[in-house]
């Protein structure tokens, strides 16, 4: 089990992560910006081969900011692959 300390860390280097790419224009026009919440799903792979899924989100984030920003992302990868499924 990982350590309510080892999540914070990560969750800050997901924070710097996301400033980087405000900054460099990776994720809209508005360089100037900065992260207010993230909610982040991951799969990988252990050293023995095993799937692993992780679930951090960003530090302070509260029960319903979290769910909030799940049903969000749900919906709009259901219409991303209705738009793929349509070829548009």
């Amino acid at each position: 089990m990982v350590s309510e300390e080892g999540m914070d860390q990560f969750a800050d280097r997901l924070s710097a992560a996301i400033t980087a790419g405000i900054q460099a224009g990776e994720l809209g026009e508005d360089t100037s910006g900065m992260p207010a919440g993230f909610v982040l799903v991951a799969t990988y792979y252990d050293s023995t081969g095993d799937m692993r899924t992780a679930l951090t989100v960003n530090n302070g984030a509260r029960t319903h900011e979290t769910l909030g920003l799940l049903a969000l992302g749900t919906a709009v990868w259901e219409d991303e692959a209705r738009a793929w499924v349509r070829g548009e």
